[in-house]
């Protein structure tokens, strides 16, 4: 189990560049959220809703 879900398999797995086409669905991740102290900050969606890509 340890492997399967380890940090590095997952990153062997997935590593690489991603390229998204036109017309598929994404979602985009609020890193700025992470670091923040505003309680009322803490609790909005750290993703966004899916939007579609328009282009590349």
């Amino acid at each position: 189990r340890k492997v399967a879900f380890g940090k590095r398999a997952v990153l062997k797995r997935f590593s690489g560049e991603v390229t998204f086409h036109k017309g598929q669905l994404v979602r985009l991740y609020r890193s700025d959220l992470n670091y923040t102290l505003k309680t009322e900050r803490k609790l909005l969606p750290k993703w966004l809703q899916p939007r579609r890509v328009v282009e590349r």
